[in-house]
């Protein structure tokens, strides 16, 4: 009787769970605030859990050259010239604590890099780089290929499983033969625990005054981004691949999630996309904690997300401010100073240390062709030739020194702010 009674109560429930979704589904007012598939994975007795994202421009080391760069004034402003200044910062070391960088990438299931250099996946380490997905190196302003991109980290911890890869190259010409690109990666996953799928991408966009400078529309820039994330939320529809332009503005009931630098205020974006129907699907979600990027950067609120599906909710890591961006600032300047200081010193010391050495020569030459035994001044000249190599040789352990020194790079000592979201369910 009480195995009975336990199996019509399981019949009980699993009638009560299908009707509950049933219900679901068919009143209106539901329709807009739980998805089918969050519905479907509750019958099934899986509660679907939030996802959670980080997001992070990491300011890679080879743009440090870059005329926004604080330390680039900070060093003109004490006489340096650019060269000078370029050679110095090119030579610094810049180096990442590896446990940092590990246990910030550890907490997420799928984090966004922009800007995503050899130093920064070195610190990662082997077992969190493998999991990287990316593009092609970007070209900067000059055209030039540099080594960086935007990148998705999947945990390997998650069991998230890329399920379509679609490639969006942003790119314009600024003046003949020199074009500017962002290779972007967008990704249809699928999590296993639940089942849930979402597309994602990292997003490093170019300023629009930058776009405009080169006579090209916004929303024609953006156009190979929207098609790669209408291919990827199809997972493959043969009717996207024969004609994307009669299939545009779907995304087939997937989730989709843009995070990253967009160098653009969350209102001018809007402002900019508004009339396209594609991304009046999407929300935009602002990170809550200020600021997200600092005056040297086009906009200080330009890290956020864009959001189509489901309900998300995001912030800014770390404080408000980016003292500890100026700090870090101040050091670059200060060892580039110093190195740039001693290599002067050095190069003057090897001119006296050669004009020495001359006068010597010639003393001595005086005393061999005059006989002199007494009054001749070589003794002294050799003397501080000594001593002017023994100044020469701290000099260069001075500048050895500095030379070695390197900059520990944090979290919140970049110019960008980390970005924490996690979806409502």
């Amino acid at each position: 009787m009480r195995s009975g009674h336990r199996s019509g109560h399981c019949r009980f429930v699993a009638l009560c769970s299908t009707l509950l979704a049933l219900v679901f589904l068919w009143l209106p007012s539901w329709r807009g605030c739980t998805s089918i598939q969050t519905v479907a994975l509750a019958t099934a007795g899986v509660v679907p859990r939030p996802w959670l994202v980080a997001s992070w421009n990491q300011h890679r080391k080879s743009s440090y050259l870059q005329k926004d760069c604080p330390w680039i004034t900070k060093l003109q402003n004490l006489g340096n010239s650019r060269d000078i200044i370029n050679a110095a910062i090119e030579n610094a070391h810049v180096e990442y604590s590896p446990l940092e960088i590990q246990q910030w990438a550890e907490g997420y299931e799928v984090v966004a890099v922009q800007e995503m250099d050899p130093l920064f996946r070195a610190a990662l380490g082997e077992r969190l780089s493998a999991q990287l997905l990316h593009g092609d190196n970007d070209r900067d302003g000059r055209g030039i290929e540099v080594e960086s991109t935007s990148a998705l980290l999947l945990h390997p911890d998650s069991g998230i499983r890329p399920l379509r890869t679609e490639q969006a190259l942003l790119q314009f010409s600024t003046r003949p033969r020199v074009t500017v690109q962002r290779d972007h990666t967008v990704v249809l996953v699928e999590r296993p625990f639940d089942g849930r799928r979402m597309v994602f991408c990292s997003v490093h966009l170019h300023p629009p005054q930058m776009i405009e400078r080169a006579r090209t529309g916004y929303l024609k820039y953006l156009a190979p981004l929207r098609t790669a994330i209408e291919r990827a939320a199809a997972g493959g529809d043969s009717a996207v691949e024969r004609d994307s332009g009669s299939t545009l503005g779907g995304l087939g009931g997937v989730g989709c999630f843009l995070v990253g630098d967009f160098n653009v205020s969350p209102e001018e974006f809007r402002s900019r996309t508004q009339h396209c129907d594609f991304w009046n699907k999407f929300n935009v979600c602002v990170p809550d904690g200020g600021e997200t990027a600092s005056p040297t950067n086009p906009c200080g609120t330009g890290d956020f997300a864009v959001v189509a599906g489901s309900g998300w909710r995001g912030r800014s890591l770390g404080p408000a401010g980016f003292r500890a961006f100026e700090r870090y600032a101040d050091g670059i300047a200060a060892a580039a100073n110093r190195r740039i200081q001693l290599e002067a010193a050095l190069d003057g010391f090897e001119r006296v240390v050669t004009g020495c050495k001359e006068k010597v020569s010639d003393a001595e030459a005086f005393q061999r062709t005059h006989h002199s035994h007494g009054g001749s001044a070589a003794p002294h000249l050799r003397t501080a030739l000594q001593q002017l190599r023994l100044g020469r040789r701290r000099l260069k352990e001075d500048l050895a020194r500095a030379a070695a020194s390197s900059h520990r790079k944090r979290l919140f000592t970049s110019d960008h702010r980390p970005l924490h979201y996690v979806s409502d369910v």
